[in-house]
């Protein structure tokens, strides 16, 4: 989890557990503003999370096209190198047993290249997921904690407007 998630889910908190405690009552008044505006800077910390993960998949494509262009010189290597044989030696088959053994090579490394490009593209998002997943149970039970604080709120203050109501007018 970025440390700006972080940070933000612990003023959250911080938000939360300083509120101001509502006489006779375990309910906690917190400031509305303030907690609508750090649930709106976390919704917009988010993103730079997924944005992350899309540098991950851009950095897995140039490997990949990196992995490509090697492969491709290194064939067209193996293609110069069999004319050069072909018109130097005559030698047909000498030249296409190179070929295809540079060809196995170039098949071989582009494979691993492709392998450890995708590997660290999943250990990447791997950790990615587990980070937004942890953000996402952080910031739900911070939410949950909020949501019960105010929904305690809003039941003592009924159970205060209806005892008003019960109660004989003063004489």
């Amino acid at each position: 989890m970025s440390d700006e998630l972080t940070n933000l889910l612990d003023q959250l908190e911080e938000l939360l557990t300083q509120g101001g405690r509502v006489p006779f009552s375990g309910r906690l008044m917190v400031d509305e503003a303030e907690a609508i505006a750090l649930l709106d800077r976390l919704r917009a910390s988010i993103p730079e999370e997924v944005r992350g993960a899309r540098q991950v998949l851009r950095e897995r494509e140039q490997l990949l096209e990196q992995a490509r262009r090697q492969a491709q010189r290194i064939t067209e290597q193996a293609q110069r190198e069999v004319s050069m044989r072909l018109d130097q030696e005559g030698l047909l088959e000498e030249a296409d047993q190179r070929s295809i053994q540079i060809l196995e090579e170039t098949r071989r490394e582009a494979e691993s290249i492709r392998r450890g490009a995708d590997g660290y593209a999943r250990d990447v998002l791997t950790e990615l997921e587990a980070r937004l997943s942890q953000s996402q149970r952080e910031l739900s039970e911070a939410l949950g904690r909020f949501l019960v604080s105010v929904r305690k709120g809003l039941a003592a203050l009924e159970a205060e407007e209806a005892d008003r109501l019960e109660a004989p007018p003063p004489e």
